[in-house]
């Protein structure tokens, strides 16, 4: 949990506070708009430095342990301590989480009840992000409710509460927006873009272009590809390492390994840290005048329906992108029904009578 100080400027008329961001370490400033004149400042100024430290002001009802703050951020930390990306994520949420817990005073999981879901849902809403100034949808709080609903069931196992109450709640999500194939002048725009922008956002787009590779993937290791064969053993992909997978990459590819790991580097590519990819991806693509719903993961959607429309079989695509699911996997191919049309005669069956 972050230490919050507050302090005043002396430009500035309001306190502000400062603290240091658990998941990214950057010093972050938040002005609160609070007079040290006003009424009941002192008040306003302590209930915000709970809300972002993610403690609760009154926790009198928390006893043996059961408070929020003594032991999420532990188990979260124990249970992700080898998945990264996953351990990022979940503490992301848990920060949104924690303000709201914080905001309406609910200090330990026996005294969440299925209401403060629903409230959640509306309160999540209406947060704006830092970064693109847009508020989070219906999908986003959702996903933020699943996290909180894992954290319960931990709770309930520990005897902190009597049940998951995030169960079945009947909402709906928002039909997500369809992510459309890179074109080849979308293609040419982004590399011509590129050339100003990290190592990094160059190295790891040309490899998911060519592979179909989500993200997190194309951060090979060299001793992971084999020229021989041409294969790149993928250990850790999306759902830990028993989806291991081994993808037979295109001679472009491997070329391009080679090239790229020439220079002795171990790994394709590596990121400062506290650095966040999606925000930096998306905020690329607004910049380049790709907004939504382009995005990084366009790459994995043109590169199945490329695929699909060269004739590769979909059981060998869906080896080569590591999907075990045809049905998902057909959610990917944006190859449209007239194309399709040349091979509706192509099954040979005896005519009726």
């Amino acid at each position: 949990m972050p230490t919050v100080c507050d302090y005043q400027r002396k430009d500035s008329p309001f306190i502000w506070l400062k603290w240091s961001d658990t998941i990214t370490g950057k010093i972050r400033y938040e002005n609160t708009k609070v007079s040290p004149t006003d009424k009941d400042a002192a008040k306003k100024i302590r209930r915000r430095k709970h809300a972002i430290a993610g403690t609760l002001i009154d926790a009198q009802e928390a006893t043996g342990g059961e408070a929020w703050h003594l032991w999420v951020p532990q188990w979260l930390n124990t249970r992700y301590k080898n998945r990264k990306a996953s351990h990022v994520k979940y503490m992301g949420q848990w920060k949104f989480l924690t303000s709201f817990l914080a905001e309406n005073e609910i200090p330990s999981p026996r005294l969440f009840t299925r209401q403060h879901v629903f409230d959640y849902l509306e309160w999540r809403q209406t947060q704006v992000k830092e970064k693109s100034k847009r508020s989070p949808r219906l999908n986003t709080a959702l996903a933020d409710i699943r996290t909180l609903g894992m954290i319960l069931r931990e709770a309930k196992r520990n005897h902190f509460c009597e049940e998951d109450v995030t169960a079945k709640l009947g909402v709906v999500r928002d039909d997500p927006e369809e992510k459309p194939e890179l074109s080849d002048d979308q293609i040419n725009l982004i590399r011509a873009g590129l050339k100003i922008e990290p190592e990094w956002m160059r190295t790891s787009f040309e490899i998911a272009l060519q592979s179909g590779m989500r993200f997190e993937e194309t951060k090979i290791h060299r001793k992971n590809v084999d020229y021989a064969k041409g294969d790149i053993f993928l250990p850790s992909p999306k759902g830990g390492r028993k989806k291991a997978f081994i993808h037979t990459a295109s001679d472009d590819l491997i070329a391009y390994l080679k090239k790229l790991f020439s220079d002795g580097r171990a790994v394709t590519w590596t990121l400062p840290k506290g650095i966040f990819p999606g925000l930096i991806w998306r905020a690329f693509f607004d910049r380049i005048g790709l907004e939504q719903p382009i995005s990084f993961h366009c790459t994995r959607v043109t590169y199945i329906s490329r695929g699909e429309r060269a004739g590769m079989p979909e059981a060998i695509m869906c080896k080569q992108v590591n999907h075990a699911d045809t049905l998902i996997h057909r959610i990917y191919s944006r190859v449209p029904n007239e194309e399709r049309r040349r091979f509706a005669n192509a099954v040979p069956l005896p005519v009726a009578a």
